[in-house]
């Protein structure tokens, strides 16, 4: 006998409708997905473009204040220019570039000095290292010549018992 299931029984225009219901459901869900990606790399644009936006400000405020630095310096220069002990300022500033280049030069050969104190410590302790390490093969190579000497001697004296 034929055994009738349930989906059998139903007329064709509802299976129809059950097929199409499943397809408009699938396509919801690309179009949310679509729609998710697309949020997403929205998302990301936007970041980039405040990064971009940030990293641009950091540079315009970095570059605004070397500017005031230098405006600073130029009329701190007129100022000295202008006023009546420009001889004596210039003098004195002068000598504090000389003071300031000498102190440079005593770092930079205190630099040097604790360098090469440095490369004499690593040298002598390598040296060290190796005068050790001679004395301890020297040893070895004693006490086993020993050990073959007075092993000979013993064998000689055997030899004279005989």
């Amino acid at each position: 006998m034929i055994q009738a299931r349930e989906g059998d029984c139903l007329p064709m225009e509802q299976q129809q409708q059950q097929q199409q219901q499943q397809q408009q459901q699938e396509q919801q869900q690309q179009q949310q997905q679509q729609q998710q990606q697309q949020q997403q790399q929205a998302a990301g644009v936007v970041r980039q473009l405040c990064l971009q936006l940030a990293e641009a400000a950091t540079v315009g405020d970095v570059l605004l204040l070397q500017q005031q630095q230098q405006l600073q310096q130029q009329q701190q220069q007129l100022l000295l220019l202008l006023s009546p002990q420009a001889p004596k300022l210039q003098v004195q500033q002068q000598q504090q570039q000389q003071q300031q280049q000498q102190q440079q030069q005593q770092q930079q050969q205190q630099q040097q000095q604790q360098q090469q104190q440095l490369l004499l410590l690593q040298n002598t302790s390598a040296v060290r290292v190796s005068q050790r390490r001679r004395k301890a093969i020297r040893r070895r190579q004693g006490s086993s010549r020993r050990h073959s000497s007075s092993s000979s001697s013993n064998s000689n004296s055997s030899s004279s018992k005989r």
